[in-house]
């Protein structure tokens, strides 16, 4: 009971701090030119009341950042409900359990960081914040994503690791801007078989999951994919197709079941780091001589056959080997 009063206690004092605001209550940390920091609720004794601004000019005022990291919030304060204009909102490290609904009527909204609660799921309608860029649900409890959240056609950057996801929807191969996804740390055993359209990602984080196999036609619009990591699944291949990537540059292929790679991997002409410790491999592909790029090749924890490791060598003399 302690913990809820102090919770209830701590949201009534949030939204005080978002009414004041709403009525210019404004401090100096308050800022519409886009730094991030824009507003953290002070103090009660540090607020100041601004009473020199006019009515005329309240409507103009803009509040479109706004702070509310750790501050063991369990909900919104309803006070939120009037600061319409917001695209930058930080709600990480609190105590959320339920998605706030509230969140879905913020149609500016370009960054929702919402990390480090408690969250088993995501509201449906989050689909219908159309401007979000950046979407951070990181370190929660979720175990699946809603099908809206493929509506996102503006979404760059999507972080949601350490979470437990199981399966993702095939809405979300409807993303046309997404650039980083990160999702390692969660359960997933396949990826939609929508994902061969995602073409913008250049960056794509999918370790310490359970995926046992990648569907071939899944890297073939992945030309602008430069970073890969497929660390600590359970991967028996690697498709043939790995080749349309062609400007990847880092491939992490650490801890899983390989006993082979694709004959077209030297095709992969700027690929600079690879990453194959703690496979079944005993030989790797020929032509390894046409990888001039790479710099580092990871191979420890794998039974080569006698003289592989010398031919690598041979074939790659400017590249660090390690075995």
């Amino acid at each position: 009971m302690g913990i809820q009063n102090e919770s209830k206690s701590k949201n009534q004092t949030v939204g005080l701090h978002i009414r004041l605001l709403c009525l210019l209550a404004l401090v100096p940390a308050v800022s519409c030119t886009g730094k991030r920091e824009a507003y953290v609720p002070p103090a009660p004794d540090k607020v100041q009341i601004r009473t020199d601004i006019p009515v005329e000019s309240r409507e103009r005022l803009r509040v479109e950042y706004l702070n509310l990291r750790n501050r063991e919030l369990i909900k919104l304060p309803d006070e939120i409900a009037n600061l319409s204009n917001l695209r930058y909102l930080n709600l990480m490290k609190n105590r959320f359990e339920d998605f706030p609904a509230q969140l879905c009527r913020f149609r500016k909204l370009e960054d929702l960081n919402i990390r480090d609660n408690k969250l088993v799921a995501l509201h449906e309608e989050l689909g219908e914040l159309s401007e979000l860029r950046q979407l951070d649900i990181a370190k929660n409890k979720i175990s699946f994503l809603p099908a809206g959240i493929g509506s996102l056609r503006k979404l760059e950057n999507f972080h949601a690791s350490y979470n437990q996801l199981e399966k993702l929807p095939d809405a979300s191969g409807s993303w046309k801007s997404v650039r980083n996804i990160d999702l390692q740390h969660n359960l997933l055993e396949r990826l939609p078989l929508t994902w061969s359209s995602l073409s913008t990602v250049v960056e794509l984080n999918l370790s310490d999951n359970a995926l046992d196999t990648l569907f071939p036609s899944f890297f073939e619009r992945k030309k602008q994919l430069k970073t890969l990591n497929l660390e600590r699944n359970k991967l028996r291949m690697i498709p043939e197709q790995l080749a349309a990537a062609e400007n990847l540059s880092s491939l992490m292929l650490a801890s899983n079941q390989l006993q082979f790679l694709p004959a077209s991997l030297p095709r992969l002409h700027k690929l600079e780091h690879l990453l194959l410790s703690n496979n079944q491999i005993k030989r790797l592909p020929e032509n390894l001589s046409e990888m001039s790029a790479l710099k580092t090749l990871v191979l420890t924890g794998n039974p080569l056959v006698p003289g592989e490791l010398d031919k690598i060598k041979r074939a790659l003399p400017a590249c660090a080997v390690v075995f």
